[in-house]
């Protein structure tokens, strides 16, 4: 499948410089990998809701 979408050129050097990828394309694949993964957080948050205790408090 071909992708082509525009994005700011600083945001392509910074992305590219941060992660180390050398092209374009490995920094939209290296994106999409990312983006595919599950989010650890919010499943734990999703598994352990409404389960802190009747004792636990919140302090803003």
């Amino acid at each position: 499948m071909h992708v082509s979408f525009r994005a700011p050129p600083a945001l392509v050097e910074a992305a590219m410089k941060e992660s180390g990828v050398t092209s374009p394309s490995e920094l939209g694949i290296l994106a999409l990998a990312a983006l595919a993964q599950p989010d650890p957080v919010a499943e734990f948050m999703r598994k352990n809701r409404g389960r802190l205790g009747k004792g636990h408090k919140l302090d803003y």
